[in-house]
């Protein structure tokens, strides 16, 4: 089993990655630091590979790019943690990933909303919370 903690490219993720590297020692597990490339950043690289090369790029170098951010995120805290790189919705690729590991717990961000702003703008965090069939923690940032 192991300890899946989420990043993503727009904000630092100190905080879910110290926690997920907590928890990951605390049960002697693997720590995984999964950051998914949204299918609007998958269009965006494509639209500029083409433009560039006149081709698009290869799947395996658009996850490499997505597993770079996880990458830079345990850069500094921790030398033993397993970069994961996904493409695709979010949510959806956080809950497959865990399934897929089957871990034991999965630490993603969360940042303070007004009441309006939860309901009218759905979250990865909340989707998560709300579909998981394993513990979520949740470490929440300033927004």
């Amino acid at each position: 089993m192991v300890i899946v903690a989420t990043v993503t490219r727009d904000k630092p993720q100190r905080g879910v990655v110290e926690e997920g590297q907590k928890l990951a020692h605390a049960f002697d597990e693997e720590l995984h630091v999964l950051n998914v490339l949204k299918l609007s950043e998958f269009v965006d690289i494509e639209t500029d590979a083409v433009r560039d090369s006149g081709r698009p790029e290869e799947m395996r170098t658009v996850r490499s790019k997505a597993e770079s951010v996880a990458r830079e995120a345990v850069d500094g805290l921790t030398d033993d943690a397993v970069a994961v790189g996904r493409v695709g919705d979010p949510a959806e690729q956080i809950l497959q990933y865990a399934t897929e590991e089957d871990a034991s717990y999965v630490v993603v961000g969360g940042r303070k909303r007004s009441p309006t702003g939860k309901a009218l703008f759905g979250s990865v965090t909340q989707s998560v919370l709300l579909e998981a069939d394993r513990p979520i923690v949740t470490v929440m940032q300033s927004n």
